[in-house]
C-alpha cells in the first residue's frame, strides 16, 4: 500500500505518496539537489533502480497548478502515478510507480516529481 508523506525542507514543503516513505525521501533528496532544473535520469532509491523525473512549474503553469493544488486537483505527475497504478491493477504492462510529490512554497506549487521502477532493456514497437 502507498504511504503518504509531508516533508518540510529549506525549499518548501513536499507532499506526496510512495511505495514506502524511504523511497519518497530519497527521491526528494535528489530533487532538492537539482533544484531549479528539469531532471529525467536513472536513480537508486532505497536500493531500488528507478527512473526519476523532476520538473519545475514556471510561468503560467506555476499559477495554474498552484490554483489546481489549492482546489484539491492533482498535478500532472500525480495523475500519471495514479494512471500507472490503474494500468498495473488491470493487468497491463506499465512501469511500477514508486513515488510522486509536489513541492509548495508559500501558496505556490513549485516542483513535481515522479519515480518509477526501471524497466531495463526491452523491445520497442518498431
Amino acid at each position: 500500500m502507498a504511504a503518504t508523506l509531508r516533508m518540510a525542507t529549506a525549499q518548501g514543503t513536499w507532499t506526496g505518496v510512495a511505495r514506502t516513505p524511504a523511497v519518497l525521501r530519497a527521491a526528494i533528496q535528489i530533487a532538492n539537489e537539482h533544484r531549479g532544473s528539469k531532471l529525467a535520469a536513472a536513480a537508486r532509491l532505497d536500493d531500488i533502480d528507478a527512473w526519476l523525473k523532476v520538473e519545475p512549474f514556471s510561468g503560467h503553469a506555476l499559477w495554474r497548478h498552484s490554483l489546481f493544488h489549492w482546489l484539491g486537483l492533482r498535478a500532472p505527475f500525480t495523475r500519471e502515478y495514479a494512471n500507472l497504478r490503474w494500468l498495473r491493477e488491470h493487468g497491463l504492462r506499465a512501469p511500477e510507480p514508486l513515488a510522486t510529490a509536489v513541492l509548495t512554497r508559500g501558496c505556490k506549487a513549485r516542483y513535481q516529481l515522479l519515480a518509477t521502477a526501471s524497466v531495463g532493456p526491452h523491445d520497442t514497437l518498431h
